[in-house]
């Protein structure tokens, strides 16, 4: 018995060390990011919260690096004398302030250092002289420079607090109220709905009609053909075997690819006019441009060099509209591979699960960042392909251990990492879980470090000669290997709303599940969802009207709410990791959720040091859709067992998966 107990709590311990350590490490990363006067973090406290002047949120609107500067104001009443009283001010970033004097006439009481990264430091400011019984005031003008001026202010022995209270002003002519730095984005609702976009509720309400006759179809026919058992792969011994359901969703695809082509227009996608740049500037000059060249010339450059034939060809053929309408066809194809990839590594880790790799195919395949952007030319599906490939390679070995795999695998690998990262920077994060794949490998084996020691160099060396001459480019030219677009080095200086992070930004969720659309300023956990199961930036086109939107706008909000069910089981799969069902899957399955956590957390890291809405985005992290599809696969376990709660799991799945197809398939 105490030999089963401790069996029975090893998991837990395991899993209770691994929370442990993740958390202590990314604690600390936190710390050490909030310690930087570069990262623009505002924290509210007990002693009073952050405030600005408020402009309207500015969605379309890149600002540049001139100083910003406003003027807080506050009136205060003392029942009392107080002599010396102290001020704390701590200003987003230099600051000068006054007591019951006109700054346009008289010297401030104190000014903080014209050194803009000193801005963290909390001031303590003692007033020289007793204030009397009776009225004051006190001013505050501070300067920024790519940030909205921000302060916070307090006094223990004064009623001082910065709130709502406070009158602010640009010009000290025209004043208004402060608002939250909290609040910033508050007002991106009511310009939504002045615009037209629908919420969930109206979108339920003109297509429930339809739900309920695809979900009681689905329920019916799961009903009549499955049964309570505890396996798995007997519980639906009828319909479509997984390898059918992908080609019936390959050529669900084929017929969406051939639509949309024509029918989206030329300037559809995220920054799709400086994608277009890139592939001109190789056309036209007959080499690779450097990241100072342009807004998006700091991207690899596999999908521009892959483009620009085409795009020769095309523009000659065709003309330059249907030239770029054509070039789709470069991420469509990227799309489709991802269905078949999910299939593939779902074949993997489920081998015997029929219904897993099913439920794995249909999420991965139809979830919606890959479909909505795989529509627009941009690099993003290419390196998620590349990703997705090298993933399969990764649980290939984990899965299979006891094959013999010579040295032209690991060479494959490495030249697929490579291309990888030749198509975006961003699968240089698959670099620790290789390591720690091949070492996984060779645990077991005769001469296992020599052998992990051939096999990972020559993985790398693999992925340096098809990638590293690049990033050696970089290095020379630029100073650094890597360049991201927010980077001063490629000469773009440049800033977007909120321009500072607090703890609601990071925090808040809720926005994405009434209204996907444009939640994702709100904060990081509404942008990651909205994103991922709904083009929730569309496309990157700015408060367009809605009939030039187009997708179907209803199928997407509809479709964004009932992605609650996928998200769950991606959460429920961390639960049902250690049971008996999932002892030969579990190796794939903690690869899966390691690639999906590491991949958070540089979003994360990347949200809190670049302050601008659109940082953070689910198509980052495009190339682990097989690793979220066979998550959610896993999770959706413990549903599956019975009759009913698999027929109700299969009704809605087929609701979610018919919305996120309807609402991309454009009709106009």
């Amino acid at each position: 018995m105490a030999r089963f107990e401790s069996i029975k709590l090893r998991p837990v311990i395991a899993s209770t060390l691994i929370v442990l350590v993740v958390t202590f490490v990314v604690g600390l990363r936190i710390q050490n990011l909030l310690d930087k006067p570069q990262v623009f973090f505002l924290a509210n406290d007990s002693h009073g919260k952050w405030i600005r002047h408020f402009i309207p949120f500015g969605l379309p609107t890149d600002r540049y690096f001139e100083p910003i500067r406003a003027t807080f104001r506050c009136d205060f009443e003392l029942d009392k004398p107080v002599p010396k009283a102290q001020l704390v001010i701590q200003a987003f970033r230099q600051f000068d302030v006054w007591i019951d004097s006109n700054p346009d006439s008289s010297k401030p009481l104190y000014s903080s250092s014209d050194d803009l990264n000193e801005w963290k430091q909390r001031h303590q400011i003692r007033v020289p002289r007793t204030l009397d019984r009776g009225r004051h005031q006190i001013w505050v003008q501070v300067t920024n420079r790519g940030a909205h001026p921000c302060l916070f202010a307090f006094s223990h022995e004064l009623p001082l607090a910065t709130g709502n209270h406070w009158e602010t002003s640009l010009n000290r002519r025209k004043w208004q109220r402060a608002v939250a730095a909290d609040d910033s984005a508050k007002e991106i609702g009511a310009q939504i709905e002045h615009l037209g976009y629908p919420n969930v509720f109206k979108a339920f309400q003109s297509l429930w009609p339809w739900l309920a006759g695809i979900f009681g179809i689905t329920f019916t026919v799961s009903l009549l053909t499955s049964r309570d058992t505890q396996d798995l792969n007997e519980g639906l011994k009828s319909g479509l075997s997984p390898r059918q359901l992908t080609w019936l969703l390959l050529l669900a695809w084929k017929m969406m690819a051939m639509n949309n082509i024509w029918r989206i227009t030329p300037n559809w996608g995220f920054d799709i006019d400086a994608h277009l740049e890139y592939v001109k500037f190789i056309a036209e000059n007959g080499r690779l441009p450097l990241a100072t060249d342009g807004w998006q010339t700091f991207q690899s450059p596999l999908n521009y060099l892959l483009a620009t034939p085409f795009y020769v060809l095309f523009s000659r053929l065709f003309g330059p509209e249907s030239c770029v309408k054509l070039l789709r066809f470069l991420p469509l194809l990227c799309g489709l591979a991802q269905i078949e990839l999910c299939y593939r590594v779902a074949r993997t880790i489920f081998p015997d699960k029929d219904d897993l790799q099913k439920i794995a195919t249909v999420i991965g395949g139809l979830m919606p960042m890959n479909v909505y952007m795989s529509q627009s030319f941009c690099n993003e599906p290419l390196a998620g392909c590349f990703t997705s490939l090298l993933i399969y390679f990764c649980i290939s070995m984990l899965m299979d251990p006891s094959r013999d795999r010579n040295i032209l695998f690991f060479a494959g690998m490495g030249v697929v990492w490579g291309l990888a990262l030749l198509s975006k920077v961003t699968p240089i994060l698959m670099g620790p879980l290789i390591v720690v794949t091949i070492l996984v490998d060779g645990l077991g084996r005769e001469g296992s470090f020599r052998l992990f020691r051939a096999r990972l160099g020559t993985t790398f060396c693999a992925c340096f000669l098809v990638s590293g001459w690049y990033f050696t480019r970089n290095w020379i030219w630029i100073g650094k290997p890597f360049v991201g677009g927010w980077d001063p080095a490629i000469g773009i200086r440049w800033w977007q709303d909120p321009s500072y992070r607090t703890g609601k930004q990071l925090f808040s969720f809720g926005t994405a599940l009434s209204q996907p659309v444009y939640a994702g300023v709100i904060g990081i956990w509404d942008a990651i969802y909205s994103t991922m199961w709904a083009d929730g930036f569309l496309s990157g086109q700015l408060l367009n009207p809605v009939n030039e939107i187009p997708w179907n706008l209803s199928w997407m909000e509809v479709g964004s709410f009932l992605s609650i069910l996928p998200l769950c089981c991606i959460f429920l799969s961390v639960a049902t990791l250690w049971k008996t069902d999932f002892q030969t899957a579990r190796k794939g399955l903690l690869f899966a959720l390691a690639a999906v956590g590491i991949y958070f957390a540089a979003v994360i890291d990347l949200y809190i040091q670049v302050p601008i809405y659109s940082t953070a985005k689910a198509s980052y992290m495009l190339g682990l859709l097989p690793c979220f599809a066979v998550l959610a696969a896993a999770g959706s376990t413990p549903l599956l067992h019975s009759r009913i709660t698999r027929s109700i799991f299969f009704g809605l799945i087929s609701c979610w998966g018919t919305a996120s197809y309807a609402a991309y398939f454009c009709l106009s």
